[in-house]
């Protein structure tokens, strides 16, 4: 739980530590008051933040990101945190590129994350 190499040479030469290595399983089945969840969450939210220091994402907000972290878990029980998380991360970095959204409610931006990360990996 603690740590995951790279599953083959292609994939990045870095680690993933801490809840990111979960699987979308452990994520789908927690209730979202529990502390498991929220640690998971943070981690989550902490992963977001962090890819914003580095590339430009589409302003969003906690409830879009879970959304759409819940989403592509619901579809790809066996993927981890991480996987889910970054499918996310790639969604809003190319809304920020394009732009192509106009300011919307949360509930709408949690419906395009989920949207996105049902397609990202069909």
């Amino acid at each position: 739980m603690f740590a995951s190499k790279p599953a083959s040479a292609h994939d990045k030469p870095w680690w993933i530590y801490g809840a990111g290595t979960v699987s979308c399983m452990e994520w789908s089945g927690h209730a979202n008051d529990t502390l498991a969840y929220h640690i998971h969450l943070s981690w989550v939210l902490g992963y977001i933040s962090a890819a914003n220091e580095f590339v430009r994402l589409k302003k969003s907000d906690r409830y879009a990101v879970e959304t759409g972290v819940t989403g592509y878990c619901k579809n790809r029980p066996t993927a981890t945190l991480r996987e889910a998380t970054y499918a996310v991360g790639l969604f809003l970095m190319k809304q920020a590129a394009t732009d192509e959204t106009p300011q919307a409610s949360p509930q709408n931006k949690a419906k395009g994350l989920l949207t996105s990360a049902r397609l990202k990996l069909r």
